[in-house]
């Protein structure tokens, strides 16, 4: 099957915008740990300032893109919106054990646990929220603006042209 150049646009496209949801999620459990609300019932015992998080969390989310990109998220091909989000889940799954097994065998990062766990769930959300967001738009476009679609020529007056084009 001919790869169509507006679908290869879109699959890249997905790539800066897993990186964002992925740092939006990462920023949001930083952010949730260091609220007054779960201070009170657990204090941060750690010190990590926001410009040293966030420079863990580009990394974090590089190597994420990179293990969806190893589970064939950015591969042009035509997928349900359940089996993106189970490749999605899945492949967040492997990412957050990659984490886990480096903070395990350096144990020097940072100690806070709740922040890796709620981040692998934000990062989860995030990202299928993200893509819902994509496809939508791309149906949108596709719909309202012609984006995303090919112009086809049919010659005949058969049944099944009259069906296709009306």
């Amino acid at each position: 099957a001919r790869m169509k150049r507006s679908d290869f646009v879109y699959h890249l496209l997905l790539i800066p915008l897993d990186f964002a949801m992925l740092c939006v999620a990462g920023f949001a459990s930083y952010y949730l740990r260091l609220s007054d609300y779960v201070q009170s019932f657990r204090p941060a015992i750690f010190n990590l300032p926001v410009a040293s998080y966030f420079e863990i969390l580009v990394i974090v989310a590089l190597l994420w893109v990179l293990i969806f990109a190893l589970f064939g998220l950015y591969k042009v091909r035509k997928r349900s919106a359940a089996e993106e989000l189970l490749q999605i889940v899945s492949a967040s799954a492997v990412a957050f054990m990659v984490l886990v097994l480096y903070i395990f065998l350096r144990h020097e990062w940072f100690e806070s646990r709740f922040i890796v766990l709620l981040g692998w769930v934000f990062a989860t959300v995030a990202v299928s929220v993200g893509r819902t967001g994509a496809r939508l738009l791309k149906k949108y476009m596709a719909s309202s603006m012609s984006f995303f679609t090919e112009r086809a020529l049919c010659i005949g007056n058969s049944f099944l042209a009259r069906t296709l084009f009306e």
